[in-house]
């Protein structure tokens, strides 16, 4: 690239001395002239000045081919529909590899930090693949936090394109939530209706409320999750 800057800056002349990079990398008294000086000092700083360009554009190159990559990405609390979930809803265009699992149950009450737009229900943990460069803004954001905290995300490797990539996710899943679809051979046989009847019946007797099975097992998950009532 310097060779064609070399033959366009041949014969250029120096109109503002000011311009030049101090300190200067000659003496004055070295040339015939003032201008001879200045014509000097700007042919030593373009090889330099074009090197550095380069350089630079190496980088941003660099930078943007990292950008493109993505990573696997386990978030938990998915999906980010909540208020507090505004800072991180870039995530929800990445794509979802694999199913969703069971992750809590989100609840609406006295001391629950909700907007008007937020409702109570079942909550998952996903992964998604996303942005290299937003997986480690995440990861160093993450790592700052207070270790009381719990982590929400978990950072995995790289996405290949391939049927590891699935695996891999499936792998991150389970740290999430340990029964994965497929880990059965089958489903349960669904109870009698004598059975279904005694446990109604256990229920009322003790005063819990019997919720649906699905509401059931996201407040499963939360327990798990947070070790109450286990």
């Amino acid at each position: 690239m310097d060779r064609p800057i070399g033959h366009a800056l041949a014969g250029a002349t120096v109109l503002d001395v000011t311009r030049l990079p101090s300190p200067p990398r000659t003496a004055g008294r070295d040339h015939d002239s003032r201008s001879a000086w200045a014509d000097q000092e700007l042919a030593l700083w373009y090889p330099d000045a074009v090197a550095a360009m380069c350089a630079r554009l190496e980088e941003d190159f660099k930078a943007e081919t990292a950008d493109a990559t993505a990573r696997l990405l386990l978030v938990r609390d998915w999906p980010l529909t909540c208020a507090r979930d505004a800072p991180v809803a870039y995530l929800a265009a990445s794509p979802v590899l694999g199913p969703v699992v069971p992750h809590g149950y989100r609840e609406y009450g006295y001391g629950a930090s909700w907007s008007d737009d937020d409702s109570p229900g079942p909550s998952f943990s996903a992964v998604v693949a996303a942005p290299a460069h937003l997986v480690a803004k995440l990861e160093k954001e993450q790592a700052a936090q207070p270790s009381h905290y719990q982590p929400r995300f978990t950072a995995g490797g790289p996405v290949t394109g391939g049927t590891a990539d699935l695996e891999a996710a499936m792998e991150l899943l389970r740290t999430a939530f340990p029964l994965l679809p497929g880990d059965g051979e089958g489903e349960p046989p669904a109870p009698s209706s004598a059975v279904a009847r005694q446990r109604r019946a256990r229920h009322a007797a003790r005063g819990i409320r019997l919720a649906g099975e699905e509401e059931r097992l996201y407040r499963l998950a939360d327990s798990l999750r947070s070790g109450y009532h286990c």
